[in-house]
């Protein structure tokens, strides 16, 4: 909770513009999640190990989907909440993101609209040898809802 609070602060501080955008939950069901973790760089460093990470603590291979500011991954199969939050905090442990832990998770699937309805920000591109499950997980996963947050 304090890390949401901090992140107000700092979009507020430096006077980013809102954005709106749609994004869908990790929650899938009873004992059924996906994890979602962002990081908003382009280090080839921080995207082999958050890859080799999900690797270790889930041991699946994750879907890597390229955004304006850096990488998203999401997992599929689903996991128990438990699981996903191992591996969240391994990664927040070693990986440098602003992305914090709640219930659920929402990942922006949509692009980011700024007040006046202009794209300022692409959707999200799949790796393309993970389009096909990209395409799956969102049209499956049911929890949509509009987003604000900041470019």
């Amino acid at each position: 909770m304090i890390a949401k609070y901090k992140q107000l602060l700092k979009n507020t501080i430096l006077r980013r513009e809102k954005t709106w955008c749609i994004a869908v939950s990790n929650f899938a069901g009873e004992y059924n999640w996906s994890l979602f973790f962002d990081v908003d760089n382009d280090d080839q460093t921080d995207l082999e190990k958050s890859i080799n990470l999900i690797k270790q603590t889930l041991k699946c291979e994750p879907i890597v989907v390229y955004t304006k500011h850096g990488t998203q991954f999401l997992t599929f199969p689903l996991f128990s909440l438990n699981q996903v939050y191992r591996c969240f905090a391994k990664l927040k442990m070693h990986i440098k993101t602003d992305y914090f832990w709640s219930i659920p998770l929402w990942l922006r699937i949509s692009p980011k609209y700024n007040e006046r309805g202009e794209i300022i920000s692409p959707s999200p591109t799949p790796y393309s040898g993970h389009y096909e499950q990209y395409q799956y997980l969102i049209r499956n996963l049911p929890h949509k809802k509009l987003y604000q947050t900041w470019d």
